[in-house]
């Protein structure tokens, strides 16, 4: 492990060590805090979904919001998004999204990283 020496003033100043922690991607992430808007800022069009085999949103979404429902249908929470564009990027289907930022600052507010 990597030790990290304390910080102090005083003429041994780098004899006290501390233990440099590292926090997982999934720690990192739950520090952030949402500031949620009562209409999404993503929008997902299911009848031009319904018809893509591809279905990368669901792998590719770094907060895993975009999940297959039971019927076979997308099912999508803004709430936790992480505003990042990766589902835009990444969708085959031209229009099955509709996205914009969350309006008067609301949304993702990074804590850590």
């Amino acid at each position: 492990m990597i030790q990290k020496p304390e910080k102090s003033w005083g003429k041994n100043s780098f004899k006290k060590i501390r233990p440099l922690t590292y926090m997982t991607m999934t720690e990192r992430l739950s520090k952030n805090n949402f500031f949620i808007d009562e209409h999404p800022h993503i929008v997902v069009d299911r009848s031009i979904c319904a018809g893509c085999e591809q279905r990368t949103c669901i792998s590719a979404c770094p907060a895993e919001l975009f999940v297959e429902l039971h019927d076979g249908s997308i099912g999508f929470n803004y709430e936790q998004c992480l505003e990042c564009g990766t589902c835009l990027i990444l969708c085959s289907k031209d229009g099955a999204l509709t996205w914009n930022y969350p309006k008067d600052g609301r949304g993702v507010s990074y804590r850590y990283g």
